[in-house]
């Protein structure tokens, strides 16, 4: 799991300290995330977190780049609900339009590894972990019964939140605890008794098998019918056995699907703008039952593109990298979130969301060692090492290489292969990519575990100026013996 250490650091010893260790601010917004039910004066206490995590976050320093084309979605969407607003006639919602702020402010943040996931995904297990127990009384004495509420929020907000965030933890913790983590998560998101939330669950477990062994584009082909079998299975048995008696919320659902539709009918491309995705029925304000209806509502076909646009490019980017870079539990995570979107209303414009994208961005750039600092050995200090490897012998420059920890491109050779002759020049070093001489060092994304770059820089320097002074001492030996 050293692949989200967001802190490029050349001490291994260190490193591994700091893998096991979390950042305090990190890990307390990760255990708040999945708490739905609890708020502050009105507002959610997860939203709250957010605002201060971003306040910590953007004081330290992107660890990766985000593509140009994320930021450029995230502008756009945000401006084009402004903008919907203003022709709607609306007066700024300033509420709405602030959440959608540290909407995107999460994915910005967690993206580029300013919040470190290792910490998050940690605090996600102990929220779930601490509030699980408290919760379960609300079984019996809450709102809804059977169903776990608790500091979860409504059966179906705690479900979604659990299936969306409670395979971070799974994926993360490691040993022992990963188990009795996963009997948690998988126990309290079946008290919930929220159906799209179990479809979501095997869907899943489903993913994370088949990421394992198969492409992402095999996995979606054979998952893709898999769920509409799932959910058509669900639809002929969601009033059996514990589900006997929900006719009447699904009566009350279906209503406010029929008058979504209507609303859906008469709204323009650019929406009805922030915080309008609600319907009346008898009178009564409902939130919708589809989330993908409810982002139309607000920023139409624009708006939804956008969300849609932004999942995909961060969903293929994490998904396609190599099986032993993969993290299918992030993966799965947010297929997680796209099911739960098709019954609940507000699930692509919540923080969980946010997290998952980030999450995912923040895989993708650590496949792709797309850091900050590219190149930890600039083209300066590159010629510098390819100049000293001139002066030093082949075989000591290996040694204090591998002494140093640097990783080195191509098979394990001796010496003599993995340099040219130094007679051969720089150029050749840098030659066609794939031989095994043409990589063996100070390439852009080599990562320098051992002693700093300054110091191998140093350290080269002082043989070749070592190196030097033997060749002048030589050449006045020779002059004297001529002498």
């Amino acid at each position: 799991m050293s692949l989200f250490q967001t802190d490029l650091i050349d001490d291994p010893d260190l490193l591994e300290k700091r893998n096991r260790s979390s950042r305090i601010p990190d890990l307390a917004f990760g255990a708040v995330l999945p708490l739905g039910m609890l708020s502050i004066a009105g507002f959610p206490l997860n939203e709250i977190a957010g605002i201060l995590m971003l306040g910590i976050a953007f004081m330290r320093r992107p660890r990766f780049h985000l593509p140009v084309g994320t930021l450029v979605l995230l502008a756009a969407l945000w401006l084009g609900l402004a903008a919907s607003a203003e022709v709607n006639g609306l007066n700024f919602p300033v509420r709405r339009m602030g959440h959608m702020a540290i909407w995107a402010g999460l994915i910005i943040a967690i993206g580029q590894g300013r919040i470190n996931l290792m910490s998050m995904a940690r605090g996600v297990g102990l929220g779930i972990v601490v509030a699980l127990p408290i919760s379960l009384p609300s079984i019996v004495s809450g709102g809804y019964a059977g169903r776990l509420t608790g500091l979860f929020g409504d059966p179906n907000l705690a479900g979604m939140s659990l299936v969306t965030l409670g395979p971070w933890a799974i994926g993360i913790i490691p040993g022992k605890w990963k188990w009795p983590v996963a009997a948690a998560v998988f126990a309290a998101i079946i008290l919930t008794y929220s159906r799209t939330s179990l479809l979501a669950l095997a869907i899943v477990i489903v993913w994370v098998v088949m990421a394992r062994k198969v492409s992402m584009w095999l996995a979606v082909a054979i998952l893709a019918p898999t769920a509409i079998f799932l959910s058509q299975w669900l639809e002929t048995v969601r009033l059996w056995g514990p589900f006997e008696n929900r006719s009447g919320s699904d009566m009350l659902r279906e209503r406010i699907n029929a008058a979504a539709a209507e609303m859906l009918a008469v709204t323009p491309w650019y929406g009805n703008g922030p915080g309008t995705a609600t319907v009346k029925v008898e009178r009564l304000t409902f939130f919708l039952h589809n989330s993908y209806d409810a982002v139309r509502l607000e920023g139409g076909w624009w708006a939804l593109t956008i969300v849609l646009a932004l999942t995909a490019m961060a969903f293929i980017r994490a998904a396609t990298g190599p099986h032993e870079q993969r993290h299918p539990w992030f993966e799965g995570a947010q297929v997680a979130v796209l099911v739960c979107a098709l019954n609940l209303g507000e699930v692509l414009f919540e923080v969980q969301f946010a997290a998952n994208l980030g999450a995912l961005l923040l895989v993708g750039s650590v496949q792709r060692n797309a850091v900050v600092e590219a190149s930890l050995l600039d083209n300066v200090n590159q010629s510098r090492i390819i100049t000293a490897t001139r002066t030093v012998d082949d075989d000591a420059f290996i040694a204090k290489l591998q002494r140093a920890g640097t990783t080195l491109a191509g098979r394990a050779e001796t010496p003599s292969t993995l340099l040219d002759s130094p007679d051969s020049g720089p150029s050749r070093l840098l030659d066609t990519p794939g031989e095994v001489t043409s990589r063996p060092f100070a390439q852009p994304g080599d990562r320098l575990l051992g002693e700093s770059r300054d110091e191998l820089i140093g350290m080269l320097d002082s043989d070749r100026a070592a190196a030097r002074a033997a060749s002048r001492g030589k050449d006045q030996g020779s002059v004297k013996d001529q002498q």
